[in-house]
């Protein structure tokens, strides 16, 4: 048995993706976020690829992961709405995963630029932009390492959300990318 076997044994994805897609339905109704995780995504994989520098999906989703930490410690909102999920590799917001998945471990490449989304204030890009210049010094693998180390992935369970109030309470007396 190969690690990934290993690791995945106990996380049926096909049953988790329909379970998130009827969750999800009912969460669209109490989106009050200025932006969504998708928007976020995209202008954070053109920032990457105008950039020259390489982005995963499990990158991304670990820089997704900081945007909101960072911007519910500084303005006590979420950036969006999405839920965030405790998966094997750390912290996911499966909405942008399947999004992404094709590009499997491979960097995502988007053929749109990174102006920024009508929706996005001056606030959330410059927290943006802050979190993603720490992040684009690390590798994906040590961003898992680093989101598996934390309370709101070590106290939840594996295919669980990880609640925004966990997330909150967790950047509030922490700053683990020293921004």
């Amino acid at each position: 048995m190969n690690i990934l076997q290993y690791i995945f044994i106990d996380f049926d994805k096909e049953k988790w993706y329909n379970k998130f897609y009827s969750l999800k339905e009912k969460n669209k109704k109490e989106d009050k976020c200025m932006a969504s995780a998708i928007d976020i995504s995209k202008y954070v994989i053109s920032y990457f690829n105008n950039n020259n520098i390489n982005i995963t999906n499990l990158k991304l989703q670990k820089i997704l992961y900081y945007i909101q930490g960072y911007y519910l410690k500084k303005y006590d909102l979420p950036a969006f709405s999405e839920p965030i999920y405790n998966w094997p590799y750390g912290p996911v917001i499966p909405d942008v995963y399947f999004e992404f998945n094709e590009y499997g471990n491979k960097c995502i490449f988007l053929s749109a630029d990174s102006s920024t989304p009508s929706k996005f204030n001056s606030t959330l890009m410059s927290l943006i932009r802050d979190v993603i210049s720490k992040c684009a010094t690390y590798t994906a693998f040590q961003l898992v390492d680093k989101t598996h180390s934390e309370a709101p992935w070590l106290n939840s369970n594996r295919g669980e959300e990880i609640s925004i109030d966990s997330i909150h309470s967790y950047f509030s007396s922490n700053n683990p990318l020293l921004i």
